[in-house]
């Protein structure tokens, strides 16, 4: 492919293959690439949540990518779970894709939490801080406590096992 002359094309490319999107888009994605520019500006705070350009979204989601893994980073954690963490671009472009007919990402409130650190792949489920929003007198949690909710993303099925190492290494991941 030849390379595209928009200054965020190479980070948005690199991310596109880390993430292994799968070989049908190609040539979709890197016809986008050539053809819509995404400014060096781009971030998940800026981001309109309503953009209904499909590939516009996917390219900028994937720009975006680098500076999550720089905070990342930042926070010691690991890559492998910035990876599985964001895999949710993958699935939800497959979603939308077999939806519209083309490449397009689109369910852009979902997608926006990994990429302001508010959900964590471990393992085989997904794992956010919320606010309760009820009392929970058996385990003295009161509404509008901080708890860690979990998220049973879709993919393989999910076994005992699975469950319990994920909670496991989400009891790890967040007392750091």
């Amino acid at each position: 492919m030849a390379m595209c002359c928009f200054p965020t094309a190479k980070i948005i490319e690199k991310w596109y293959r880390r993430l292994n999107f799968p070989a049908k888009y190609d040539a979709e994605f890197y016809e986008a690439l050539q053809t819509i520019e995404i400014p060096i500006t781009t971030t998940i705070e800026t981001y309109n949540p309503k953009e209904t350009d499909g590939k516009r979204n996917l390219l900028s989601f994937l720009y975006m990518c680098e500076a999550l893994e720089a905070r990342y980073h930042e926070k010691g954690i690991p890559e492998a779970i910035l990876l599985d963490t964001l895999g949710d671009l993958v699935r939800w472009t497959d979603i939308w894709s077999d939806l519209s007919g083309e490449l397009f990402l689109g369910q852009l409130t979902w997608v926006s939490i990994p990429m302001k650190m508010e959900i964590f792949k471990l393992g085989r489920l997904q794992f956010c801080m919320q606010k309760i929003d009820c009392d929970v007198p058996k385990y003295g949690i009161t509404d509008g406590e901080d708890i860690i909710g979990i998220h049973i993303p879709a993919g393989d099925p999910l076994t005992k096992e699975a469950a319990i190492s994920s909670i496991e290494a989400a009891k790890v991941f967040f007392a750091k």
